[in-house]
């Protein structure tokens, strides 16, 4: 892609262009916000305005254009989120149509769209924006914001970098950033004018004594650049003016204002072309592996073997010779308990014979029947939490197309989301697709929707978010695929299964990270979820990734908490794997862009009123009488039971665990037709919210409901929110004898916690 660079001068914005080159993205301008004339320095949650001076030498040393807006605005909207969350085709939306929308007149923010507007106007193939934001969610969201608006991709590729580990790397590559602010937490006058290299032992000091951000990202300090690899001339600062606002010796303000500067002798006579610079980079600038330290030991667990664990099941000419039942029809359903609305089979309007509905017909017909279903309990599209697309198999390669439309729905903040094919038979002849999801009045709601390219995990560049933190008790977070993050494309072909389990699980557990850290920084633990798998056509081949996907959940799971591998490596536990949260495998009939595994997981947050978080000693009642916090607090009451049978396999039920205050659980049940009693487990669930039947395809409807009913002990009509999805296959977490014909996903309370 064609990138323009937002230009600050510090170190940031500027390792953050080298690579986008590491990446193939080609800088061909630079954009930067100007404080009006006569100010060094702007009160502004944005930009760094110090240096700004000197921008001009910069762009002179990279030998591209620059471009420069005057701020005008001020930080009016200071939320998590900016934007309207409202989607021009929501009903009753005022807003404009789109992910987006428009933004807030008079905010900073809107400063940068007429800047990155001007660019456009001169470089019409202007394709990114380069942003150097590392933790700023605040800076991270509006620009975002803007690019969405005109249809420009956000790069930023330090984005949840260690700062440790990356200040190293730019002293490494050689990035010569000088201090040219100070703002306390130990930092002198006498700091200013030093280089990254002179700081570094100062930095790693302060942060162990103050907890200094080591790449400033408290505001402690900011720098001006002048070299680095890309540089064809060293900027030079000739006239310096040191700037003191606050003198005192504990917080110490003060900037350099750079009076004049020059550009150093040229480097090199040759022009390099863009790829011989790219190629040269490679040998100088650090790229983070693509698996961490935890996801290796992942992908350790997870490498095929050959063996499937036992696993039986049918083979594939005797999955064949199955029939298959025709689709019985089923109304949407729903249930309303409390704050949460659980909702399923919604689809749109079968249309008359003489109708034809084209696909975008069809996604408008589902949002329409959905939005009628939230007005029954006073909800609207803005409480979604998930939804989840099923589609048929032909669907997918028409996912563009339904994509197009699900956007105008949603803006700032949407639901998480996943997108599965399914088997036809979940589907009356005429319909392609349904929705199922969960919605949730409370207050509370957090939202991670990070749309940026970078190393961390990928993009959702569109209308989902990657997590939604609910009621402050759950979090919901989309579906994962094994997406590489720096360039949103799969692992090559010749990577192992194994690896697409690891890498896809990182990014369940980066996405959980990140709502934690910016939610109390809550531990909780894992609910539950489900496995997909896609379409197997090998013999054997289901019960090896199977069995592969299982070993790489349990291993996952166990290092899930650890803040570093190292604090892991004594802990080798035997009991271990049963303390996995239930997960289901099924197999789907296609993933999105042909993946071969999806997960979708939920954790609670297990945050209470007051009392310790799980790994915290109790404090003493004089403490606890001073203030209750929100804490995180974990109990291990796993629940796994299988009833034998003369069956294949065996009932098999898993729930995850509860605490006192968060009595909604996930269970996973999964059997054959053959089973009709419940397991004495089961007793402990009282009401149940909802419940996903994933099953075979020769399953029929009335079978399930009438298994569904015998095992939860309710009658067929008082089945809550049922969802049934035919799916080839399906495996549980601990059912290693052979394949289940039904698997059922429950949200429910507990009796007794």
């Amino acid at each position: 892609m064609l990138v323009v660079g937002l230009l600050s001068g510090g170190k940031d914005s500027v390792y953050n262009l080298l690579h986008c080159i590491l990446n193939g993205h080609q800088p061909i301008a630079l954009a930067s916000l100007a404080p009006p004339k006569g100010k060094d320095e702007l009160d502004s949650y944005m930009y760094q305005t110090v240096g700004h001076s000197g921008l001009t030498s910069i762009a002179s040393a990279l030998g591209l254009p620059l471009y420069t807006h005057e701020i005008k605005g001020t930080a009016l909207e200071l939320g998590a989120e900016y934007g309207d969350r409202e989607g021009g085709a929501a009903a009753g939306s005022t807003g404009a149509a789109g992910a987006s929308g428009g933004g807030r007149k008079g905010d900073e923010t809107e400063d940068l769209y007429e800047l990155l507007l001007k660019v456009k106007a001169a470089h019409p193939n202007v394709q990114a924006v380069s942003c150097g934001a590392i933790l700023s969610n605040y800076q991270r969201v509006r620009v975002e914001h803007v690019c969405s608006r005109l249809r420009l991709t956000p790069v930023a590729y330090l984005w949840e970098r260690g700062q440790r580990e990356l200040l190293g790397e730019m002293v490494k590559a050689g990035m010569t950033s000088l201090l040219v602010k100070v703002a306390g937490a130990g930092l002198q006058v006498d700091h200013l004018g030093l280089s990254l290299a002179e700081m570094e032992p100062t930095l790693h000091r302060l942060n162990a004594k103050y907890q200094l951000h080591i790449c400033g990202e408290g505001g402690e300090y900011e720098t001006f650049t002048v070299d680095c690899p890309i540089f064809r001339r060293e900027v030079v600062l000739d006239k310096t003016t040191t700037v003191l606002t606050d003198p005192s010796p504990f917080s110490t303000i003060a900037h350099l204002h750079l009076d004049t500067c020059s550009l150093g002798a040229l480097k090199s006579e040759e022009e390099e072309t863009f790829e011989q610079t790219r190629e040269r980079l490679r040998g100088i600038v650090t790229v983070p592996p693509v698996l961490d330290g935890r996801s290796l030991k992942v992908l350790t667990a997870a490498r095929i073997s050959g063996e499937g664990e036992g696993l039986k099941g049918l083979s594939l000419a005797e999955e064949e010779k199955r029939e298959e039942v025709v689709y019985e029809g089923q109304q949407s359903t729903s249930r309303r308990e409390g704050e949460w609305l659980y909702f399923g089979e919604v689809m749109a309007p079968t249309p008359s014979e003489e109708e034809e509905m084209s696909i975008e017909d069809e996604v408008r017909g589902c949002f329409a029947e959905l939005e009628a279903l939230l007005t029954t309990h006073s909800l609207t599209l803005l409480h979604l939490t998930h939804l989840t697309l099923y589609l048929s198999p032909p669907c997918m390669s028409l996912f563009p197309r339904i994509n197009a439309i699900y956007t105008t729905y949603f803006g700032t903040s949407p639901p998480t989301r996943a997108c599965v094919s399914i088997h036809p038979s979940s589907f009356p002849s005429s319909r392609w697709m349904k929705l199922e999801g969960l919605a949730c009045s409370a207050t509370g709601r957090q939202c991670l929707h990070v749309q940026s390219l970078s190393y961390w995990a990928p993009a959702n560049i569109g209308p989902y978010s990657q997590g939604i933190l609910s009621s402050s008790s759950r979090l919901f977070i989309a579906g994962q695929i094994p997406l590489l993050p720096s360039s949103l494309t799969l692992p090559p072909p010749e990577e192992e299964f194994g690896y697409s389990v690891a890498l896809s699980l990182q990014h369940v557990r980066r996405a959980k990270e990140a709502v934690a850290e910016g939610s109390g920084r809550w531990n909780g633990w894992t609910e539950g979820g489900v496995c997909w798998i896609g379409k197997c056509e090998r013999e054997g081949e289901w019960s090896e990734k199977v069995a592969a996907a299982r070993r790489g959940w349990r291993e996952w799971e166990r290092r899930l908490g650890a803040p570093s591998l190292e604090e892991e490596e004594d802990s080798e536990e035997d009991d271990e794997e049963s303390k996995a949260a239930p997960i289901l495998f099924v197999q789907a009939e296609e993933l999105p862009r042909g993946a071969a595994v999806e997960w979708q997981v939920t954790f609670a947050t297990g945050l209470v009123e007051g009392g310790p978080a799980h790994g915290e000693e109790e404090e003493d009642s004089d403490e606890e009488e001073e203030g209750a916090s929100r804490r995180s607090r974990r109990a291990e009451s796993w629940a796994n039971e299988k009833v034998q049978s003369e069956a294949a396999s065996p009932l098999v039920y898993q729930c995850s665990p509860s605490n006192g205050t968060a009595s909604v659980v996930n269970a996973i049940l999964a059997c054959n037709l053959e089973h009709i009693a419940p397991p004495s487990s089961l007793s402990s669930l009282s009401t149940i919210h909802s419940i996903k039947a994933f099953h075979l395809p020769h399953v029929s409807l009335s079978q399930i409901r009438q298994l569904a009913s015998t095992l939860f002990g309710l009658p067929t009509e008082q089945l809550p929110a049922l969802s049934t999805v035919a799916v080839g296959r399906i495996s549980s977490s601990e059912g290693k004898e052979g394949a289940h014909e039904v698997g059922f996903v429950v949200t429910a309370e507990v009796r007794e916690l």
